[in-house]
């Protein structure tokens, strides 16, 4: 999927998802309700659909590949030290993303310490945050195989206009979604569930789900530029910054007011990120 984003060509990796997707959707169908084989169903359902994914890339893969001429450079393949750039930059993304994902668990620990009422508010707020970052990583997307481009070609106009169109784009769908929230938030909750005391805590948190957009819209966008510049070492440092001398310390300052100072703390925490990228 990356490597087709790297080619500018988005149709492929959305065939991958839908191939994946609809195939799990399906076996989960036959091996749970027809079969009845339950949590195992379920498992064997996601690994196959993750190789019927798997044979379906490989198939595009090899078909691009067919378009260009060359050959196999088993020399460089080999090299450790042709490597040597691959590893640091994933090293250092891996890095930046356990960061992130260390802070949805915390949000998600200190929940559970408020209360099964308020652990279940805000894994239905996080889900809509979730379908937020999913309609904002398209453009991020985006901006990584064009400002790709443009660094390569040490083009710095088609840099900024591509970063600029992106981040126009991006602005654009984060006011839909506060709108959306805003105006639809508790229909969108009353879809995730029927009970009615986890609908009014989880109403109750709702504006802070209209104002997540407009701050994290910049870190969404701005992931996909230093991703295309191969900035990765300047997104750990800004992402552990963020993590562990905004968002926890927030945290524990504002614990005192409950679910609202955990959320608060997350608010900083993507407008740290945000303010760090842009500068």
């Amino acid at each position: 999927i990356g490597w087709f984003i790297g080619l500018q060509n988005a149709r492929i990796p959305l065939i991958i998802v839908l191939t994946i997707n609809i195939t799990n959707i399906i076996l989960d169908l036959v091996f749970v309700i027809l079969i009845g084989m339950k949590v195992d169903g379920i498992a064997l359902a996601s690994v196959i659909a993750e190789f019927t994914g798997l044979i379906v890339a490989l198939g595009f893969v090899v078909r691009e590949l067919q378009k260009h001429e060359g050959s196999w450079l088993i020399a460089k393949l080999t090299t450790l030290r042709e490597y040597a750039v691959f590893l640091t930059l994933n090293g250092n993304l891996f890095v930046r993303t356990i960061a992130l994902m260390f802070t949805f668990a915390f949000i998600t620990a200190q929940g559970a310490r408020q209360g099964e009422l308020i652990l279940a508010a805000n894994a239905i707020l996080m889900n809509l945050q979730y379908l937020l970052a999913f309609a904002l990583d398209g453009f991020a997307h985006a901006a990584e195989a064009l400002v790709g481009k443009a660094v390569g070609e040490n083009n710095r106009t088609a840099l900024r206009r591509s970063v600029t169109l992106a981040l126009r784009w991006s602005l654009i769908i984060a006011v839909g979604f506060s709108i959306l929230f805003a105006l639809s938030g508790s229909l969108l909750i009353s879809i995730l569930t029927n009970l009615s005391e986890i609908r009014e805590a989880t109403e109750r948190y709702l504006p802070w789900l209209i104002l997540s957009p407009l701050v994290a819209v910049w870190a969404y966008l701005y992931d996909g530029v230093f991703v295309g510049a191969t900035l990765a070492k300047e997104m750990r440092n800004i992402m552990l910054i963020s993590t562990f001398m905004i968002f926890v310390p927030a945290w524990y300052v504002l614990q005192f007011l409950g679910n609202d100072g955990l959320w608060m703390a997350f608010i900083f925490f993507m407008a740290s990120r945000s303010l760090g990228m842009h500068y």
